[in-house]
């Protein structure tokens, strides 16, 4: 059986393979790979939709808890209504099979979320996150000033 340590390395693994792709793009709107009742519309921020299936790719499935938003009720009348844990839920500490950790213990497939972004901690020091255009590899969560970033660790096996 995987290990949590297992786990992290494919999450870091999968999401490096999607550095540069558009897929999670603000813009079009778009179905959510392996999960036929989740889609997210034109004009949306798609964070966590990047860390929702970069997990499940993963075999890490944290569930769509959440329904979509009213302004978006078109999604509701195509049967789409299923959403990811938001960049919110993450930095409440409400995803199941992770819980919060120390900045100091962060390591590569930890999560980390300031509340209106979420992303995938490559290593320490480095994130890997949809930005609205791209998938990156960069610094955020781990900027001189950004004290507000919390950090989740995979705490169980799925």
């Amino acid at each position: 059986m995987p290990t949590i340590s297992d786990f992290k390395k494919e999450i870091v693994r999968i999401a490096r393979a999607n550095i540069g792709e558009h897929a999670w793009d603000y813009f079009p709107s778009r179905q959510a790979k392996r999960n036929e009742n989740v889609k997210f519309g034109m004009c949306e921020y798609k964070c966590n939709l990047f860390v929702y299936e970069i997990l499940l790719a993963s075999l890490i499935d944290i569930g769509t808890p959440n329904e979509t938003s009213e302004k978006r009720w078109m999604l509701r009348l195509e049967g789409k209504g299923d959403r990811p844990p938001t960049a919110g839920q993450w930095y409440n500490d409400e995803v199941p099979y992770f819980e919060e950790i120390d900045k100091e213990d962060v390591e590569g497939g930890d999560i980390c979320s300031d509340g209106s972004h979420v992303g995938i901690v490559s290593k320490f020091g480095s994130t890997i996150s949809a930005n609205g255009q791209v998938v990156i590899e960069n610094d955020w969560g781990f900027r001189n000033g950004q004290n507000n970033v919390k950090f989740f660790a995979l705490c169980e096996t799925p």
